[in-house]
Order: C-alpha cells, then sequence, then structure tokens
C-alpha cells in the first residue's frame, strides 16, 4: 500500500517515537526514499497517454509492518467480539465482549469492517449501515519480460496508475524491484 497525502497527519498523530519506526514499515527497506516530493503519474488504460501527475511524498509500506509499528504499546484486543457498549453522560466507556470480560477505555475504535456493529450503534443502523460501491480492488503478481518491466517502471520509482473504462491498474515501481530480485524472484 502507498502513503502520501496521509503522512503528515500521521506525523502529526504518532509519537515522535513511533513516527520514527515507519522505515522499518517500508515494503522494501533497501529502497532510499527521497526527502523531496516525487511524482505519480495516471495514464489513460486505454490509449496509454499520460492524463495528469500528483506530487507528494509516496512510501509503499508492508500493511502487516505499519500495523506492527502503529500499534505498538496499544491494548488492543484483536479478534474481541463486542456484545455491548455501555456510554455514560462522563466517563469511560464499558465495553462488553462474548467472552464475558467488560473492558473501559476513553476511547473506542470500530475497525469491524464495512458491516461495522460499533458504527451502527453509534450511528443508528440506517446510518450506519454499508453502501455497495461500484468499485473492487484486487491484487496479483505478474510477470513481465525485461522489454515490458523497462516500460513499466520508467514513469515512476515508486508506481504508476492506469485508469479506463474497465477500473483502474496500479503498478508497483523500483521500490518493490530490490525485494523480490533478493528472493530470487524475476
Amino acid at each position: 500500500m502507498i502513503l502520501h497525502w496521509a503522512l503528515p497527519t500521521l506525523r502529526n498523530m504518532l509519537p515522535d517515537d513511533v513516527f520514527a519506526e515507519l522505515p522499518s514499515a517500508h515494503a522494501n527497506p533497501f529502497y532510499a526514499y527521497s526527502d523531496q516530493p516525487e511524482s505519480l503519474p495516471f495514464f489513460n488504460g486505454v490509449t496509454g497517454e499520460l492524463a495528469f501527475k500528483t506530487t507528494a511524498l509516496f512510501r509503499r509500506m508492508s500493511r502487516q509492518r505499519l500495523r506492527r509499528v502503529c500499534t505498538k504499546g496499544l491494548d488492543i484486543k484483536w479478534g474481541a467480539k463486542v456484545v455491548d457498549l455501555q456510554i455514560g453522560d462522563s466517563g469511560p466507556v464499558s465495553i462488553v465482549l462474548s467472552d464475558g470480560e467488560v473492558a473501559t477505555a476513553d476511547l473506542v475504535i470500530g475497525a469491524d469492517g464495512s458491516s461495522s456493529k460499533i458504527r451502527r450503534w453509534l450511528v443508528g443502523e440506517e446510518e450506519g449501515r454499508s453502501i455497495a460501491s461500484d468499485w473492487a480492488i484486487g491484487s496479483g503478481v505478474i510477470q513481465y519480460s525485461a522489454e515490458q518491466a523497462k516500460a513499466i517502471l520508467a514513469p515512476s520509482e515508486i508506481c504508476s496508475v492506469s485508469t479506463g473504462p474497465n477500473g483502474m491498474i496500479v503498478t508497483a515501481g523500483k521500490c518493490l524491484q530490490q525485494t523480490s530480485t533478493q528472493r530470487g524472484v524475476r
């Protein structure tokens, strides 16, 4: 995954020691990122022409490693099923879990997916229901010839994006190439 516009927000949200560990979550720890903004090209997926470029600091991150860095020192109940929330006028929130445990917290983050029970508790059933999107995201590994790889990697070392009538394609750039080569994958 790519972090770009969220980097300044993360910088403000995370403690200095946690933010300093973000490089350990890079998808390729051997890639030397610049401190200067990079360009991310978007191509017309039908014609191949450059549609536009965005400029920002881009970082390709390992979702698993980023989660590890950002949750360090936090008391997270992974996989816990919430059966009730008790929210008073003041003080902590009581969270009743399916195993009978009652936890208290000043802040509850409902990271329970698109059909979030927490969201529906907080804003009501109708407001909290999920709405289908016209977009879908998929991921895959493709093997290119040397010529094809050079053409794909040429526009950006981070990645490039192509959009067309059938969706969007994001192509990882050189920042992932070293990792693949080091693992013996070509």
